[in-house]
């Protein structure tokens, strides 16, 4: 299986085809189409935009269909790049169109709220870093993120459903984490999991950018990995990056990553970091082993509200304990 731009065959009813994004650390965005005579399933169509329609166009094609015939669109979570074309598609068309229930946060906050990242603006002032969370205030929203419908699904899903596909179907698998209401689905035959950003095969989802945050979404995000690895292994189907691999194992490697920097928050915590930045400024990030400062503007305020996420972990298991002063969180040892 490749992992260019042109559309690849998974089965004989399931083929991927990369869309392109606006976004400089993402390329593209696999859109998952399963045909059938009875119309055409389409999971996670990408960002709205005229490059995506027409890409989209030219996939479903190659495999003798057209956006005509799509029947129903499936959402593993609704991120830009994963919801704003299915939405846009649905109410134009009339195409039935379903995402997670724990969803409707984010969509009403993007509703209601103003700014890029409301919300994150409280959290990094609480993360001890009132210089991030002033430009995350002043930042504007990106001109590629103006002037696009967003709202309510046709159907809200919340995991234990079954959807028929026209002869291929579909169990739904609540994976919150890296969005409250983000799903899986995998197919009745156990031999595939399309996993949107639950599971990527090259990096760890993010789970500070969702517009209506839970605090402990990293807690909810390592227990939708053990559902996953101690599920019977399928073949990885992923959002972003090549699909193959197996599913569970990937879950195992993800879930060893995070037990690893829950320890090193830990042991920052012991040597004396007490806010969320502390912690980041002590922690290493990415493949590379950048510091805190060495990483993309975009990168380091996600890295500070990381580390905030995974001492939360730590204080919801009584590994450590967290005090408020000032309006800013502080974490200590438990025994202290």
């Amino acid at each position: 299986m490749s992992d260019d731009d042109a559309s690849d065959a998974i089965s004989d009813r399931i083929t991927r085809i990369p869309l392109p994004l606006p976004l400089a650390e993402l390329r593209s965005v696999n859109c998952y189409a399963i045909a059938s005579t009875s119309g055409t399933t389409l999971i996670d169509p990408g960002w709205a935009s005229p490059e995506t329609r027409d890409a989209l166009s030219r996939g479903l094609s190659q495999i003798g269909t057209s956006i005509d015939e799509v029947s129903q669109i499936l959402v593993t979570h609704s991120h830009w790049d994963h919801y704003s074309a299915a939405f846009a598609m649905s109410t134009r068309r009339d195409i039935p169109l379903a995402v997670g229930s724990g969803e409707r946060h984010s969509i009403a906050a993007w509703v209601e709220l103003d700014g890029a990242f409301p919300n994150q603006v409280t959290l990094l002032e609480r993360a001890g870093d009132p210089i991030r969370a002033r430009e995350m205030y002043e930042r504007p929203i990106a001109e590629f993120e103006q002037g696009i419908a967003y709202g309510d699904p046709t159907r809200y899903l919340d995991g234990g459903e079954g959807i028929d596909c026209g002869g291929v179907c579909l169990d739904v698998i609540a994976t919150p984490g890296h969005t409250r209401g983000h799903l899986a689905f995998e197919d009745a035959d156990g031999r595939f999991l399309f996993s949107g950003d639950h599971i990527l095969p090259r990096i760890t989802p993010s789970i500070a950018y969702e517009r209506a945050p839970d605090r402990l979404a990293l807690q909810s995000y390592l227990s939708s990995l053990r559902l996953i690895a101690d599920r019977p292994r399928t073949t990885l189907l992923p959002a972003h990056g090549a699909p193959g691999g197996s599913s569970g194992d990937r879950a195992l490697e993800l879930i060893d990553h995070h037990r690893r920097r829950l320890a090193t928050v830990a042991e920052l915590v012991d040597d004396g970091c007490r806010t969320g930045l502390d912690i980041a400024r002590g922690m290493r990030w990415t493949r590379r082993e950048q510091t805190l400062d060495q990483l993309a503007d975009d990168q380091q305020w996600t890295a500070v509200l990381e580390a905030v996420a995974h001492a939360e972990v730590l204080v919801d298991e009584g590994r450590l304990r967290r005090e408020n002063d000032r309006s800013i969180d502080r974490y200590l040892p438990a025994a202290s």
